[in-house]
């Protein structure tokens, strides 16, 4: 059986015109654990910026995009990874009956 890994997504943060045809997009077989990894540091930066937010200083207009572009990566990584351990689960139940039939 596979390692849980990424789907492919497509996603597309503020694009305008072109949200029909998003500009990035998630690569499908990263490892799972990778995946979240990155997701993870990503929103590691949000705290960090939302953090500073709240000491007072607000949010401009520049870092509170940052904030919307920074969750929508994370929000899409965490989604391709959810997307194919729903198909590794898939595959392991689809297995279990063929393997049964075997013995």
């Amino acid at each position: 059986m596979s390692s849980p890994a990424t789907n492919s997504a497509h996603y597309c943060s503020n694009a305008g015109d072109y949200a029909h045809q998003p500009l990035l997009s998630i690569n499908a077989g990263v490892p799972a654990a990778v995946a979240l990894e990155s997701a993870s540091c990503s929103l590691s930066v949000i705290q960090g910026l939302l953090s500073a937010a709240t000491s007072g200083n607000g949010v401009d207009q520049n870092t509170a995009f940052a904030i919307a572009i920074i969750v929508d990566q994370a929000k899409a990584v965490i989604d391709a990874t959810w997307s194919g351990l729903e198909d590794l689960e898939t595959l392991a139940r689809q297995a279990v009956p063929d393997q049964l039939a075997k013995e």
